[in-house]
């Protein structure tokens, strides 16, 4: 079902505007992500470390 709103969202123009809004947030969430796997494997070193 979900696949199907994918689908037929762009078919409206209506819908042009949220994709602006939506790479800023898919950015953040990746930046996000990979700062958090960052300071995960940051603490297991120094978990190492000590």
């Amino acid at each position: 079902m979900e696949t199907l709103a994918l689908t037929q969202a762009p078919a409206s123009p209506d819908t042009q505007p949220t994709p602006n809004l939506a790479t800023p947030i898919v950015i953040l969430l990746l930046l996000g992500a990979f700062a958090i796997i960052f300071i995960k494997h940051r603490i297991k070193q120094s978990m190492r470390m000590k």
